[in-house]
């Protein structure tokens, strides 16, 4: 869709630069800025709450439960 419009602005320059400031919740994950993907920090925590809440309800966390993470 961004290139599409033909944008100039490298969006996750912007991006890093928001999360460095404190200013956006969250990381850049994937390593070159032109795949690199925003992961908001609440997803990050709801994950990790979903996997502390099945770990104490079950006492165990599966092999196929780790790609859903």
């Amino acid at each position: 869709m961004i290139n599409g419009f033909q944008l100039k602005t490298n969006v996750s320059a912007i991006v890093e630069d928001l999360v460095k400031a404190g200013r956006l919740a969250g990381s850049l994950s994937g390593g070159r800025q032109d795949k690199a993907t925003y992961i908001p920090h609440i997803y990050t925590k709801s994950q990790n709450n979903w996997v502390d809440s099945f770990y104490k309800q079950n006492g165990y966390l599966g092999i196929p439960l780790l790609p859903c993470v």
